[in-house]
């Protein structure tokens, strides 16, 4: 008997809008803005203050990227979403970067909750 072969089929993974290498880039230069809601929400679901969300963003992977959404208030602004397991948490995060002056901004940094 011969074994047939299967064929994989190729999973199409999406794309981020914004490389995450220039994402880390702008976390470790300093151009960055952490949304004042962002840390909130951090602090209130995690206990995480500034430093943890920064580290938490270094530690992204490509594989975490969720999807890019276009935003509702700016048409010109690109959320890239992640979702990843960090620290023992389930982390959901949108960022973009401003084109007006090259900075990173954390828009939203909360848990990932599933939806029942």
């Amino acid at each position: 008997m011969s074994k047939r072969k299967q064929k994989r089929k190729h999973i199409h993974r999406p794309s981020s809008f914004y490389q995450l290498s220039d994402v880390k880039q702008k976390i470790n230069s300093g151009e960055f803005l952490i949304r004042k809601n962002a840390e909130d929400s951090a602090l209130a679901d995690f206990g995480w203050n500034r430093p943890r969300i920064i580290e938490a963003i270094k530690l992204l992977k490509e594989t975490y990227f969720c999807k890019s959404i276009p935003s509702k208030r700016n048409a010109w602004w690109v959320f890239d979403v992640y979702k990843a397991r960090l620290f023992g948490e389930n982390v959901y995060i949108h960022l973009y970067i401003d084109d007006a002056d090259g900075k990173l901004i954390i828009n939203s940094f909360k848990e990932d909750r599933p939806y029942y």
